[in-house]
């Protein structure tokens, strides 16, 4: 006799966050995508990425993130579907960096202790990616007011991040004359999204 799976969130509306959800068994997943992942670093890499998350708090780290690197079509969303498939719908979680850091802030704090998922790095601005890495990674919102003139309780969360784009953090910051801080870059690892040597990628 199967027991029924439950999958437990938390939301401050009640209801399942967009994205989170049961699609499928365990054993289909292992064969239309876990079996595919074996051989191919970068994929193994995203499933990991996806699990870990709920260690965090454990082991006793703060969060952090990986960006992967490398051309157009060479894969990198598909990589970021595998890694949103360990939890739901990649449709409805994969996020943009096309956003407000208010808009960004919540995305994080609704898949604390999970992974957030963001495609497209250079749809950030460059003046503001710097304090995202740091806020992403700290894992603590901006401080702001209510109507009433009063401080609203900041949110909150410990995840990692997996992001993706056709240039690094550094690239970008050098466009408005930064360089980034050794701070910044142990908090968002840049990967190629295609390995040097070995391995395979699946569009």
């Amino acid at each position: 006799m199967s027991k029924s799976k439950v999958l437990l969130t938390q939301s401050l509306t009640g209801d399942t966050p967009a994205g989170y959800e049961v699609s499928g068994t365990k054993p289909a997943w292992g064969q239309q995508i876990g079996g595919l992942c074996v051989g191919n670093s970068r994929a193994i890499l995203a499933v990991c990425a996806a699990l870990a998350p709920p260690l965090l708090k454990v082991v006793g780290m703060e969060g952090g993130g990986f960006h992967l690197v490398g051309p157009s079509s060479c894969g990198k969303t598909t990589l970021l579907r595998v890694a949103a498939s360990v939890s739901g719908n990649p449709a409805t979680t994969i996020k943009t960096l096309d956003a407000t850091a208010s808009n960004l802030e919540a995305a994080a704090a609704v898949c604390n202790d999970g992974l957030l998922i963001l495609d497209e790095l250079g749809q950030a601005s460059p003046d503001a990616l710097g304090g995202l890495v740091y806020k992403l990674a700290s894992g603590i919102g901006r401080g702001r007011a209510d109507q009433r003139g009063e401080a609203r309780e900041r949110k909150s969360w410990r995840n990692l991040f997996l992001t993706t784009g056709e240039v690094d953090m550094s690239a970008m910051l050098k466009t408005i004359g930064k360089k980034p801080a050794a701070g910044q870059e142990l908090r968002l690892v840049s990967i190629p999204a295609i390995p040097d040597k070995g391995g395979k990628n699946h569009e």
